[in-house]
């Protein structure tokens, strides 16, 4: 009898373990969220096509240990006017900040990743960059004010060791991240799928790739749709004969004294391109020993300025993983000229 009473406990619990898995799968419809928007564009825009999404299950006990670090920020902070979960819209989309101190002009949110990843070469984590800058773009939309975010890592073997990153609002995020949720929102619904990112490798996250926690290969769920495409596409091109430029001939005599001239020019330009780099770092060292690193000086017959500047650049490995840059590549052919001194 007793033993019939712990099978059927074991049952029960098993049953409703295995419910609360489906439940949290299918808890709410696939819909493009803030939180998607730097993961694998294709990805995204398939699961929400399709509603079909990737098996979590693994990582649900990731997920238990970050709600129970979410639970603990919540006491850390206890006191102060912190609004949890969120909701913040960009763009017509949505998403939910885990902690917003209103009074503060301020963020946290969290991630629980394992320990063996706390180190520069892993943190922080892309996407999860791009995610806190879309509630910060978010947040300025919506009330005008520029925000402040930390982006804080807990380890789930020892929380101790957790990370803080910081960031601010910025403009030139806001701008890409709007680009890129219309392009995205535009692929949902003309089924028009981006390109596979130029980085992605069929072997490797987050395609197909070995899982530590489960002890088996894990794949996306539409990985045979985008790289078998591939491969078909590949083996359709034609080759291209390169032409052979390594053969060697003999250099013609009157070319000797000119082909001379040109490596001698480049060594003297290599050498004061190192001359200037070791002197602008003397000045610059020179400067800091009196305590003033920037500002306009003028000497006898010289004068110095040192000062900041903003340099803005386009991301375009950031921009490839939503758009097909190809499109708007110009291919042009250039003539390589190298010289060097025979020994």
């Amino acid at each position: 009898m007793e033993a019939k009473l712990l099978e059927a406990l074991r049952d029960d619990v098993s049953r409703r373990i295995s419910r609360l898995f489906e439940t949290k799968a299918q808890s709410e419809p696939p819909r493009l969220r803030l939180s998607q928007l730097g993961l694998c564009p294709r990805m995204t825009v398939l699961s929400v096509r399709t509603g079909i999404t990737a098996d979590l299950t693994e990582a649900t006990g990731i997920l238990a240990a970050g709600h129970l670090y979410e639970q603990f920020i919540a006491e850390a902070f206890e006191g102060e006017e912190v609004i949890p979960q969120y909701e913040v819209t960009l763009a017509g989309i949505t998403g939910h900040i885990d902690f917003y101190f209103p009074n503060r002009n301020f963020l946290i949110e969290c991630k629980t990743i394992a320990a063996a990843r706390v180190s520069s070469e892993f943190l922080p984590v892309e996407h999860h960059v791009i995610q806190v800058h879309a509630y910060l773009s978010a947040l300025y939309e919506m009330t005008g004010a520029e925000h402040f975010a930390a982006l804080v890592y807990f380890p789930r073997e020892n929380p101790r060791l957790f990370r803080v990153f910081t960031f601010k609002y910025d403009e030139g995020w806001h701008s890409e991240l709007v680009i890129r949720i219309e392009l995205l929102k535009h692929a949902i619904e003309t089924g028009e799928l981006p390109p596979i990112p130029v980085d992605y490798d069929p072997g490797k996250f987050p395609c197909r790739w070995f899982s530590k926690i489960s002890r088996m290969m894990v794949q996306c769920p539409f990985y045979e749709q985008c790289w078998a495409s591939k491969k078909a596409q590949s083996e359709e091109e034609p080759q291209v004969q390169e032409t052979d430029t390594d053969s060697v001939e003999d250099l013609p005599a009157d070319l000797e004294d000119l082909v001379a001239l040109l490596h001698s020019l480049r060594e003297q330009r290599k050498s004061i391109e190192d001359q200037e780099k070791s002197v602008r770092k003397e000045i610059l060292e020179a400067l800091e020993k009196r305590l003033k690193r920037k500002g306009k000086f003028v000497g006898k017959e010289y004068g110095l300025h040192v000062y900041t500047e903003e340099r803005r650049t386009l991301d375009t490995k950031a921009l490839a993983k939503v758009i097909n840059l190809d499109e708007y590549r110009k291919v042009t052919v250039a003539t390589v000229v190298d010289v060097w001194r025979r020994m």
